[in-house]
């Protein structure tokens, strides 16, 4: 249930703003698709998935919350990946000079921008046993109100 690539959602530092909000369409190999919506501001994410079968997930302070969008009165702290989300900061923070072909750990990660070059429109993600794309859709940069980037309590956000 726990989907290994989603800690690499994050990555659409874009427009060059401190609050970013898109839609995202996760597209793997074999055709399956998820949705959702992605948060970014102040060093924070939400990763959010449209599906209540699924879960979101909260990076915040160097640490990492996964709630399951059914049971979202309990959460779950990760240890893993943390480093990751943080390596997913920068870039947003970095942004527009970024390297359009990164390497972490064992994942390749190809960032593609848009035709005017201020925002990146798909992240392509391969490794032993993973391929997908990652579509951003319907972006802005409007101020994110602070409380959905809380895990306890957790407000609940209607995609």
């Amino acid at each position: 249930m726990f989907k290994f690539f989603l800690f690499f959602l994050a990555l659409p530092g874009v427009l060059l703003s401190n609050s970013l909000s898109c839609k995202f369409e996760e597209v793997y190999t074999n055709g399956d698709l998820q949705i959702g919506q992605i948060f970014i501001q102040d060093s924070k994410i939400r990763y959010q998935y449209q599906n209540q079968d699924l879960y979101t997930l909260i990076y915040k302070a160097n640490s990492l919350y996964f709630i399951r969008n059914r049971e979202p009165d309990r959460f779950e702290k990760i240890l893993k990946n943390k480093n990751l989300f943080a390596k997913i900061i920068k870039i947003y923070n970095d942004f527009p000079d970024i390297e359009l072909e990164q390497q972490f750990d064992d994942l390749n990660i190809t960032l593609e921008l848009n035709q005017k070059k201020n925002f990146i429109k798909r992240i392509g993600i391969l490794s032993e046993g993973l391929a997908l794309s990652i579509y951003f859709i319907d972006c802005d940069n409007s101020k994110i109100p602070k409380n959905y980037f809380k895990h306890n309590p957790f407000q609940e956000v209607s995609l």
